[in-house]
């Protein structure tokens, strides 16, 4: 496995340190001047994806109260732009409080936010999305779904079972959207199912009917 900076050793030592002595009630002189361990957050508040972002950091908070946890939630808004989620990723692992972040939707958001989780050493949690490309075993990544091949697969079967012939694909104009694009024209193929037209769609929505309605033509 690739060596973490010093820099990062000492971040993941200083959250270890930080973990223990929450979990364990320590009131000793030594954690006095420790905060309050931190879930960091990265979050879409503003933008495309805003509705999302709320969801779930209800659900976070839900989750933090229902089980008690002595820990603090640190939110911050990528406005769903992939650079200032990395830029998020840095900030919140600049503070030797902050344990994991979290929170990342989009797979451009996570193929932005990896490289800064790996170089700093802050563990990433809970990726929702489901590329392949991301999945490389990275050592402190963990992700929460199955990867979009696997689930464009049970797509693919579906469509056979119903006995269809043609197919027009949207996608996403970004690495999520090309690389499920890609692989579906492949799997498509494969099972006999001719696709008519492939376009794309512009991740905030803006040519979504011109695209629906090219896909008749």
């Amino acid at each position: 496995l690739p060596r973490r900076s010093v820099a990062g050793d000492a971040k993941m030592r200083r959250r270890h340190l930080i973990a223990v002595g929450a979990a364990a009630g320590i009131g000793s002189p030594s954690f006095a001047a420790v905060r309050t361990p931190v879930i960091g957050l990265s979050l879409p508040i503003s933008g495309v994806q805003a509705e999302v972002a709320r969801d779930l950091e209800i659900g976070y908070r839900l989750a933090l109260s229902a089980t008690g946890a002595r820990v603090d939630l640190q939110v911050m808004d990528d406005m769903s732009k992939p650079d200032l989620t990395a830029a998020n990723l840095r900030k919140l692992a600049d503070n030797p409080a902050v344990l994991v972040a979290s929170g990342v939707v989009g797979t451009p958001h996570a193929e932005a936010a990896i490289p800064v989780a790996r170089q700093t050493g802050l563990p990433l949690v809970g990726l929702r999305s489901g590329a392949q490309f991301l999945r490389t075993g990275q050592e402190g990544v963990y992700h929460l779904r199955s990867t979009f091949e696997a689930e464009l697969d049970k797509v693919v079967a579906h469509c056979v079972g119903a006995g269809m012939k043609e197919m027009a694909i949207l996608f996403s104009n970004d690495s999520f959207g090309k690389s499920s694009r890609d692989h579906l024209v492949k799997r498509l193929a494969e099972s006999g199912i001719t696709v008519i037209s492939n376009v794309s769609v512009e991740r905030g929505g803006d040519n979504i009917k011109s695209a629906v309605a090219s896909t008749s033509q």
